[in-house]
């Protein structure tokens, strides 16, 4: 899907603040309020637009043990450990990826001893051959995806 200058302007604002008003983007892009209507119920048809969401600080809300598991289903269980790992409400973050592991989720729980129950939970998935543990000892970026947008707005890729 082509993207013009607006479009990507708009995918910007967006992304720093999913909750702007119409009115607002409008006329920070300098264009009229149904303009903003019409593209974004383009981009949400064409799948640009996935949601509108919020970034929450885990920690703030009392989660502060945070751990990326890699995680080695047997070759004919992957797709059943991936319709698992999508019910657990602790892991907040999956990806399939290549390699020997390749399910890495991220969890998120109050302290060591519910990681320490909720590993076990995953381990338990039918399917489930091995796990390699990390801790986060430290968030270094989060989705900065804005800086993205702005690089497409400059040219670069």
């Amino acid at each position: 899907m082509y993207l013009d200058e607006i479009d990507l302007r708009m995918l910007s604002l967006l992304l720093k603040n999913s909750r702007i008003p119409y009115r607002r983007l409008a006329k920070e892009l300098g264009i009229g309020e149904s303009t903003v209507y019409t593209r974004i119920n383009r981009l949400i048809k064409a799948g640009v637009l996935k949601s509108f969401t919020v970034s929450l600080d885990y920690s703030k809300l009392g989660y502060a043990t945070e751990a990326v598991l890699e995680i080695k289903p047997y070759p004919q269980y992957i797709a059943q450990v991936k319709t698992s790992l999508k019910k657990l409400p602790f892991v907040v973050e999956a990806s399939l990826l290549t390699g020997d592991y390749p399910i890495m989720v991220t969890i998120v729980v109050r302290n060591n001893d519910e990681l320490a129950s909720k590993i076990d939970e995953v381990a338990r998935i039918d399917g489930v051959a091995d796990i390699n543990i990390k801790y986060v000892l430290e968030r270094i970026t989060t989705k900065e995806k804005s800086k993205l947008i702005s690089a497409l707005l400059k040219g670069k890729s």
